[in-house]
């Protein structure tokens, strides 16, 4: 989406700098165009709100004014003014003492200047044809020798229509201001004492001197008008140029507005999208925390179940233990039971050993206490012997006296040996179960 979105600040400054490069090629004003850095539309919106809306009105051509003769003199057919005539409100009366060159005179002094320091006003062909039949008025007076001019009327024909200036294709001309009607000047004509038949000539009377002026004065006005059309011409040039400008100025300024509206539709409905999912992204996460305290609640029953799992586990080892145990003496006991007769068996087998071996023993005792009363005897012998210092029998003896101490104390040893294995048989006869029963079966 945000690839859609278009840069104003380039298409602005390319638009601006157009509009600059024009402009600053007009003459129409004496005024630069001054660069501005407040906004990228400044300049433009500037030149919009200055822009005078342009409505042309097409009016009628005026048909021409034949002259008409009245008894006092010549004068226009038309006697009402225009209230949109720009020469209606300077238009003075017509003094018999001065002359016509006089009297244009000061209306070109009372008449605003016709090349202002101001915009040109736009082209105005009711202007232009009034001129033109003015001028061919004055060129077809002729004069004579004794500075007077007779002006041989005939039925006027309309006057020719003044040569159009080179305008643009295409360009509708501009509404018109000027008066629809030509001008005429007021009653300042002297009234003749007789009056004129419609057969009659009209005469007018004019000095060279101001018939000269009056020449002077009209090329003058031809000068003007020229250097007007051809001003009028490249200001027509340039006023297309302008309005082709603003045209694509205009149609660009709607698409870039255009485009700016959809761009803040689509922002507007992406923060709303954005708002909404925030919104659900707030409630997801109150879910959230909602089943986390739901799981953390579960976690901890689970955990104190594994407690109670735990601990009875443990209750079954030793329980599994116990019964281990209590079947092993169970075993034991049907084992004890099952051999209890080989054991009793084996019981009087051992004690009927250890009866031979106590005989034994003191059978063993009564031959060491023999023996000892022969060494004794021995003894006496060899001290007897000695006594009769008879060494050759107290060397016998004597070897004899070693053998029988050798003899007696293996006969010790064997004898402690013996009674060492009688204490270990009776210790373990006690220790078992099956002598203490058979002890108990022989008390009864």
């Amino acid at each position: 989406m945000i690839h859609d979105l278009i840069d104003l600040d380039g298409d602005s400054a390319s638009l601006k700098s157009t509009t600059n490069g024009l402009v600053g090629k007009m003459t129409l004003t004496n005024k630069g165009v001054e660069s501005t850095h407040r906004d990228s539309f400044s300049d433009l919106a500037s030149m919009m709100r200055a822009k005078k809306l342009y409505t042309p009105i097409s009016t009628p051509a005026p048909p021409p004014q034949p002259l008409t003769v009245a008894p006092n003199g010549p004068r226009f057919a038309s006697r009402v003014q225009s209230g949109t005539s720009i020469f209606s409100p300077l238009a003075r009366s017509f003094q018999p003492t001065e002359s016509v060159a006089s009297f244009l005179q000061e209306q070109e002094l009372a008449a605003p200047p016709l090349v202002a320091s101001g915009p040109i006003s736009e082209y105005r062909p009711e202007n232009m044809r009034h001129l033109e039949a003015l001028a061919e008025a004055i060129i077809s007076y002729k004069s004579d020798d004794d500075s007077k001019c007779h002006h041989h009327r005939c039925r006027r024909s309309p006057s020719p229509l003044c040569k159009q200036p080179l305008l643009i294709s295409g360009l509708e001309l501009p509404a018109g201001v000027g008066p629809t009607h030509p001008p005429t000047p007021t009653e300042s004509l002297q009234y003749s004492s007789s009056g004129f038949r419609s057969d009659q000539e009209a005469v007018v009377r004019v000095t060279k001197q101001n018939w000269e002026s009056l020449g002077k004065e009209l090329n003058t006005i031809k000068k003007q008008k020229l250097e007007l059309e051809s001003q009028l011409s490249t200001l027509e040039t340039n006023n297309a140029v302008l309005r082709d400008v603003d045209h694509d100025i205009s149609v660009r300024l709607g698409k870039l507005k255009y485009q700016n509206e959809a761009n803040k539709a689509q922002k507007a409905a992406m923060g709303r999208s954005l708002s909404e999912r925030e919104m659900k992204i707030k409630t997801q996460q109150l879910e959230i925390d909602e089943l986390e305290g739901h799981v953390k609640t579960t976690e901890n029953a689970l955990s104190a179940k594994d407690h109670e799992l735990e601990n009875l586990r443990q209750k079954m080892k030793e329980s599994e233990r116990t019964i281990d145990r209590v079947t092993r003496e169970r075993d034991e006991a049907s084992r004890a039971l099952a051999n209890s007769a080989d054991h009793l068996e084996r019981a009087r087998k051992l004690a009927d050993t250890l009866t031979q071996r106590e005989k034994l023993i003191t059978d063993l005792r009564y031959q060491v206490m023999a023996e000892q009363l022969k060494v004794a005897g021995l003894e006496d012998d060899l001290e007897a012997a000695q006594a009769k210092s008879n060494q050759a029998d107290i060397d016998g003896i004597k070897s004899k006296l070693i053998e029988k101490t050798s003899t007696c104390d293996r006969q010790r040893n064997q004898l402690k040996m013996i009674e060492a294995q009688l204490s270990q048989s009776q210790s373990r006869l006690i220790r078992s179960p099956t002598m203490a029963s058979l002890s108990v079966a022989l008390r009864t």
